[in-house]
Parts: C-alpha cells; structure tokens; sequence
C-alpha cells in the first residue's frame, strides 16, 4: 500500500471515531437519567480507541513491550541455538546475518534477521 494514503486512512479513522465518541456523549447526556452499562461501555470504548489514535507513538510501544514479554522464551531459545551454532549465517551476501527460518515465530522488527555480531557469538 502507498504510505500517501496511509494519512487519508489514519485521518479518516480518527474523525469517525471522534464523531462517534461525540454522538456517545450526547446519547449519554441526553439519557442521563436511565443510564445503561452499555451506554457507558460505548462511550469509554470510543474514547479510548479515539485517545489511542492520537497517541500512536505512545501506543506503539505498549504494543512493542506486550511483544517482547509474550514472545521473551521463544527470543531466548533463538540466543541458545546461537550460541550452541545451531543457527549460523545463512544469507549470501554477508557472513554475519541468519534469516530465521518459517517456524520461528517473528521475532525482529528487521524481517526476522539476527545480526551473530551484535549478540556477540562471532
């Protein structure tokens, strides 16, 4: 996908959720008296998903460190393997990079590339 249409995409989502967290908030007002839980989800759940929008950058790392915590064993059975040469450089053109291989889950942002020099077991 083009990243010019990525800004269109990302203003569009963010004005539908703005204009939906304002249609919540005036439903609430309005029926104030005979307020529902669901009325309430509603409106908490837009906000939050509007707020979400705005703050991408800070909502990108949240996600970023849930990643790392979830997928923390598989990254350090991939160090074992390293360090045992199990995995070694694999790629044509350098000595250092090891693509990792369709059973390994996703585990850099890089493709699924380990640098061995970074890690130190050169």
């Amino acid at each position: 996908m083009n990243f010019f249409f990525l800004a269109f995409i990302w203003l569009g989502l963010t004005l539908t959720l703005l204009i939906l967290t304002i249609v919540q908030l005036v439903k609430t007002i309005k029926e104030r008296k005979v307020l529902t839980k669901l009325r309430i989800a509603k409106l908490v759940t837009f906000s939050l998903l509007f707020l979400l929008t705005l703050y991408r950058h800070k909502t990108n790392l949240a996600i970023e460190k849930v990643d790392w915590f979830i997928l923390e064993n598989k990254r350090n059975e991939i160090v074992e393997q390293v360090k045992n040469k199990e995995l070694n450089p694999n790629v044509s053109w350098n000595g250092w990079v090891c693509e990792l291989h369709f059973e390994f889950p996703i585990v850099s942002n890089g493709g699924n590339d380990i640098n061995r020099d970074i890690l130190g077991f050169s």
